[in-house]
Order: structure tokens, then sequence, then C-alpha cells
């Protein structure tokens, strides 16, 4: 079972991230190597020559592979179309 740690609203997310009239690709999984996150990312730089104005928002929860994913996008030439949010859940035990 989940619990949501903040209250998301989801006017107000677009705004707060300049993705108003975007396309938004989304994400949502545990940033891992056995969930592709490496692949994905790299898999968007031929989506983003075909659609120059889509961003890929990276929603999970943390992980050992967190910290290189963050540097994989740093490392991008648009690394302003990637979003990597924080996690909005946690297991409830």
């Amino acid at each position: 079972m989940f619990t949501i740690d903040r209250e998301i609203k989801e006017s107000g997310i677009k705004e707060k991230y300049n993705l108003e009239n975007k396309r938004i690709l989304l994400y949502v999984s545990r940033l891992s190597p056995e969930n592709h996150t490496i692949k994905v990312i790299k898999s968007f730089k031929n989506i983003n020559k075909r659609i120059p104005d889509a961003h890929l928002v990276l929603v999970g929860s943390d992980s050992p592979l967190t910290r290189h994913v963050k540097n994989i996008v740093k490392k991008e030439k648009y690394k302003d179309k990637y979003l990597i949010l924080e996690p909005f859940l946690t297991r409830i035990s």
C-alpha cells in the first residue's frame, strides 16, 4: 500500500515546470536498470528530433541509479527537455 506524501494539484504542475502547451512523455517507474531507465533517456533523443516540443518527465522512487540518471541528463545536449520529479509516494509497512 502507498500513501501520497504531499498534496498534488494537476493545475500548477505544468506552470511550475514551464510545460504548458508542450507534449509530455511521462515515465513513471523506479529508476533502475531492470526498468530500462537509461534506455528511455537515450531513446528520447530520437523522439525529440521528430517532436521538438516534447519533454520527458521521469517520476520514480529514489534508487542507487538515481544519481547516475541525473548525471546522464545533465550531459544531454537538450537537458532542458528532461525533468526528474522526486517521488510522491511512500510505502506503508
